[in-house]
Formats: structure tokens, C-alpha cells, sequence
């Protein structure tokens, strides 16, 4: 159980990596999309008629920024979620701490790498097994 655990949290810690780069990027794309609808609110930016009125259909150009903008900070925060991750699962691999596992599968589950998840339940197991 316990090497099964190390296992899942080493594949976890790597899409941990993976998925902070994704998360990072695509909060850049979304805030920089926001910033750019904010230049067109501004008059700084020109946009087509027919792009104009995509936007009109949509709710609005204060509807739009909000939508980038809100999407920007949640993979931020996504971001730092898959980070912490990521760095969780690299000290839980190597110690036998019911806190660390706990917390790998909180925050493998808050940021998406449910393998880190897994094994950070597989490890609160073999640990909970051992002690008894």
C-alpha cells in the first residue's frame, strides 16, 4: 500500500506541474483578454461592427470583462492550488505523516490532480494500518 501510494503521489506531483503551468497560462490569456475588452471600453482599442455587435449579443462589454477578469483570478488560484500541490506530494512521497496525506488529497482535489488524491488516501491507509 505504502509503495503504491509513493507511486501515485510521484505521477501526482508531476500533473501537478503540468496542470500549474496550464492553470498560469491561461490565467495570462484571460487577463490579458480582459485588459484588452477594458481598451476597447476605454476608446484606447478599435474593434469591427460586426465584433461590436457579437459583444452587444453577449450582455455587454462590462459583462465580458467581468467573465475574463473572474476567469483570470479562478486559475490563479487554481494556479497556486496545483503549485502547493505539486510540492505537498514531493514531501509526503518519503514521510509517514497522517497531516500530509490529508492535505495532499484536499488540495489534489481542489487543483484537479486527483492521482495525488489517491495516493495521499493510500498512504493515510498504510499509515493508519501500520500504527495498529
Amino acid at each position: 500500500m505504502k509503495k503504491a501510494s509513493k507511486t501515485l503521489l510521484i505521477i501526482g506531483a508531476v500533473l501537478s506541474i503540468v496542470l500549474s503551468v496550464t492553470w498560469f497560462i491561461l490565467s495570462i490569456v484571460y487577463f490579458v483578454i480582459g485588459a484588452a475588452f477594458s481598451a476597447v471600453k476605454a476608446g484606447s482599442a478599435s474593434m469591427t461592427a460586426e465584433q461590436w455587435n457579437e459583444i452587444l449579443k453577449a450582455g455587454g462589454i462590462d459583462k465580458v470583462i467581468s467573465y475574463y477578469t473572474t476567469g483570470g483570478v479562478i486559475f490563479l488560484i487554481l494556479f497556486f492550488f496545483a503549485l502547493a500541490s505539486c510540492i505537498l506530494a514531493f514531501i509526503a512521497k518519503n514521510r509517514e505523516n497522517k497531516g500530509l496525506f490529508i492535505a495532499n488529497i484536499v488540495l489534489g482535489l481542489a487543483c484537479g490532480a486527483e492521482l495525488n488524491a489517491i495516493g495521499g488516501v493510500l498512504g493515510l491507509v498504510a499509515v493508519c494500518n501500520k500504527k495498529e
